[in-house]
């Protein structure tokens, strides 16, 4: 049975040498929390990207529903946004899909939280708004994005793509630089 209500929350802020969610982060994800305690209530199934920052994002929440984090379903799927923009045709068939890996079945109808990442919010977005985000807006951390089910349309991948490798580049460049100014003040 799919979801009555979607939810996707884009992680908190971190740490990006550590990938850890840091003060603000942490406090963001409380924050998602509490949102979505209030859209959906506090009996819901919390899908996230493995990715760290999510995993903490995701046991924050789960903290705030007053869940065992251990019942967070974590999912490969929802966090290799890079290597995937092109196979994401249908945002409820990936979600299903993600939720099977994860071992997850049930008959009765359930509300679900997504943490995952700033592409495939803004996908959704997109989708929802039926057309590119013009100013490409970025998602804000601990962001949460009311997803309505089968309303993901097929957005110009090729272009988020781009954007995408524009802003890989730009954050490698940023890392490298970090490095380097990292090895020079430690001497």
């Amino acid at each position: 049975m799919p979801a009555e209500r979607i939810l996707l929350v884009r992680h908190g802020n971190y740490n990006r040498k550590t990938e850890e969610l840091n003060e603000e982060g942490q406090d963001q994800s409380a924050i998602a929390g509490e949102t979505c305690l209030g859209m959906v209530g506090p009996d819901a199934v919390i899908l996230s990207s493995t990715r760290l920052r999510a995993m903490q994002t995701a046991g924050i929440i789960a903290d705030v529903l007053s869940m065992d984090r251990g019942s967070v379903l974590p999912s490969p799927r929802m966090g290799r946004f890079g290597e995937q923009e092109l196979g994401i045709r249908n945002l409820d068939e990936t979600i299903a899909i993600a939720l099977h890996e994860a071992g997850f079945v049930q008959d009765d109808p359930f509300n679900l939280i997504v943490v995952t990442h700033q592409p495939l919010i803004d996908l959704a977005r997109e989708s929802v708004y039926k057309g590119p985000l013009t100013d490409f807006v970025s998602t804000a951390n601990g962001q949460v994005f009311d997803y309505e089910r089968g309303t993901w349309r097929n957005p110009d991948y090729r272009h988020h793509l781009a954007l995408l490798e524009n802003s890989k580049v730009e954050y490698d460049l940023k890392v490298l630089a970090q490095g380097t100014a990292g090895s020079e003040s430690a001497d």
